[in-house]
């Protein structure tokens, strides 16, 4: 039986149909719970493009996001622009850093965007659907990585900032 699957080449969709080819590389949802931990470590990283290699020396907590991370830069359509690259990198640190919030414990308002980019916009939602299937992807798995908390991660009005600064030429 054929399956309709439907992708983006650049920015337009595109529909076709396939046949599943599920053999024996990966098992069935009612046999995770019964896989070892580490095996469902190496599903996630296998499926995120990453190997475990990569990734050891980073916090467990951040394992997924720089995943998703890397699969953007690998597979992203059109590619990732390195300014937009660089603001995405820069708001995970920032929306991380304790020093970006206020004294109340709350996290400062950001402007408005100044300079809103378009393809910016594209790649951040590129990677937020990424990083999204992810998150259900390491749900599914029972969490072999801790889950992240995106609003901890990304804000769109910061990453458009960040953008626009890099576009004006500053540094961070």
């Amino acid at each position: 039986k054929k399956v309709e699957e439907y992708d983006r080449q650049r920015l337009k969709l595109t529909a076709s149909s396939v046949e599943p080819d599920i053999k024996d590389s990966v098992p069935g949802l009612s046999l995770v719970p019964f896989l070892e931990a580490e095996q469902r470590y190496n599903m996630l990283l296998f499926a995120l493009d990453t190997n475990t290699s990569d990734v050891r020396s980073l916090p467990e907590s951040d394992i997924l996001i720089a995943s998703s991370v890397r699969y953007l830069i690998n597979h992203a359509e059109p590619a990732v622009q390195m300014n937009h690259l660089k603001a995405l990198l820069c708001c995970w640190v920032l929306q991380k850093n304790p020093l970006s919030k206020s004294k109340s414990g709350e996290r400062r308002p950001t402007k408005s965007c100044s300079m809103f980019s378009l393809q910016a916009a594209h790649s951040f939602c590129q990677w937020q659907c990424v990083a999204r299937d992810a998150i259900v992807l390491n749900y599914t798995l029972l969490e072999p990585v801790p889950s992240p908390h995106i609003h901890e991660v990304f804000c769109g009005t910061l990453a458009q900032n960040l953008h626009g600064e890099l576009q004006k030429g500053k540094n961070f």
